[in-house]
């Protein structure tokens, strides 16, 4: 409920329910199922949370107008790979009777958790996440935690334990990004636009992160072999070590 309240999903499931018979029902289920696939990551990323027991009113009352004020300006965050797969996404689910509105509403669900973890280092108001996400986009691209966060979801899972190592692994991603985006941000890095923040960020990596050379061999070796949940365990590790500053 705080996650569906917090990404405002009931009015969007209404929506898609109320299409007509313009939209195929096979089109109309794959909607259906990115939304439910924004609520199951959502849920687990609220579930992982530390501290008193989650309270929903108060936790929909912290995240839902942080989480909507990235979304609206979502295209003026992501960096520039980010921002082409989302027109890209947004361009795929348009169509008949599917308006763009509708179509980016769900093009943007898998970006929805990005904000959760923006609102949660609590040190910006809604109104002043934008240079923040422009970090958070930038450090993503940066290091490839996107495409690492893919092949987790693409893993096969054998057993209750292989699914309870991924979600881990996903959550551990989530928490690396967030701790560099407060620490970049403190380091007052960012700029006006996406590009001239990835930049800085880039720059702040080679100059002050230690291990990136280290991560990055080891993600650049995925390419050479099959990849399992031990490998990416390894990767995901590196990462984590990226959050110790000089």
């Amino acid at each position: 409920m705080a996650t569906r309240d917090s990404f405002a999903l009931l009015p969007l499931w209404t929506e898609i329910e109320e299409l007509g018979a313009d939209v195929p029902a096979e089109r109309q289920l794959a909607m259906l199922l990115a939304v439910r696939e924004a609520l199951v990551r959502g849920t687990r990323w609220f579930l992982a949370q530390p501290g008193k027991p989650l309270g929903i009113r108060e936790t929909v009352a912290r995240y839902r107008p942080g989480i909507a004020a990235v979304a609206d300006q979502l295209e003026h965050v992501l960096s520039p790979d980010h921002a082409r797969t989302l027109a890209a996404a947004v361009e795929g689910w348009s169509g008949p009777a599917v308006d763009v509105g509708l179509a980016r509403r769900i093009a943007l669900l898998p970006y929805l958790v990005a904000a959760c973890d923006l609102v949660a280092l609590g040190e910006h108001e809604a109104s002043d996440l934008l240079a923040p996400a422009r970090v958070h986009f930038a450090l993503d691209a940066e290091l490839g935690v996107g495409e690492l966060g893919r092949r987790l979801a693409d893993m096969p899972l054998r057993s209750r334990w292989d699914r309870l190592a991924l979600a881990g692994l996903q959550g551990e991603l989530s928490a690396v990004l967030r701790r560099l985006t407060g620490a970049a941000t403190r380091a007052d890095l960012g700029g006006s636009d996406p590009e001239t923040t990835r930049a800085a960020v880039a720059q702040w990596l080679a100059a002050h992160v230690h291990g990136v050379g280290r991560y990055r061999s080891l993600v650049a070796a995925l390419g050479e072999e099959q990849v399992d949940l031990a490998m990416l365990t390894v990767i995901v590790r590196a990462l984590g070590d990226l959050g110790r500053t000089s």
